[in-house]
């Protein structure tokens, strides 16, 4: 009776595993991995399959975008300016004098009584002066003026102004000299435009203005009426 039972077991056994095999569908195998035929997955994990023995594409690297450099903006350079020249110390009040028709004009002198002498008045311009209380008269002859303030019923040179051929310095500069007869006459200016080379003097100063190089008018002024 038990070598019967254990046989009926062994064969109730043996069915099942048969029936278990039966149903299992079949395998091979690729590479190092095992596929369902017909199921084109992975066994374990049911993940899609990867042939491991292939070797694995390099990925094609994305070109670099460089960005264009800005331009650099260079400043502009800062313009020297240098000092206009400081004089040497050559002009002096014997200087500060223009000769008209044999007449000394020199800035503050008593000009009372005078008008005639350096040539014929063209006009006379009368007013209030612009400078101090006072009375001005400015008297314009051809080819120069001469300024006058009155204080105490005397008239006194102010300014004067020469743009023709018959007024010179002491020293021979005149309208048509040239600014290097200027320089080598009186020596550096005090001051230098671009118009005017400027001598000063205490309060008393002549300039010289200067077109293509050469002399055009001579100016002259007392600052101590100012």
């Amino acid at each position: 009776m038990r070598r019967r039972a254990l046989a009926a077991i062994l064969i109730a056994v043996l069915m099942i595993c048969l029936t278990a095999c039966s149903g299992s569908p079949a395998y091979s195998e690729e590479g190092a991995h095992k596929v369902a035929i017909g199921i084109g997955e992975d066994i374990v994990g049911s993940q899609p399959y990867v042939d491991h023995d292939k070797p694995t594409p390099t990925p094609t690297p994305t070109p670099e975008i460089s960005a264009t450099p800005m331009p650099t903006v260079t400043a502009a350079p800062t313009p020297v300016i240098t000092n206009a020249p400081s004089g040497d110390g050559k002009f002096t009040k014997e200087d500060c004098v223009v000769i008209i028709n044999d007449m000394r004009i020199i800035p503050g002198m008593d000009f009372t009584g005078k008008e005639n002498e350096p040539g014929k008045v063209a006009d006379k311009l009368e007013g209030v002066s612009c400078l101090q209380s006072g009375y001005d008269i400015n008297y314009i002859y051809k080819d120069f003026r001469i300024d006058t303030i009155r204080q105490n019923e005397r008239q006194y040179i102010y300014s004067a102004q020469f743009k023709g051929t018959g007024a010179l310095t002491n020293a021979g500069i005149g309208i048509g000299s040239t600014e290097e007869d200027v320089i080598t006459a009186y020596g550096a200016p005090t001051e230098d435009t671009n118009t005017q080379r400027i001598y000063k003097t205490g309060n008393w100063q002549m300039s010289f203005y200067i077109v293509d190089e050469k002399v055009t008018e001579i100016y002259l002024v007392d600052y101590s009426f100012q």
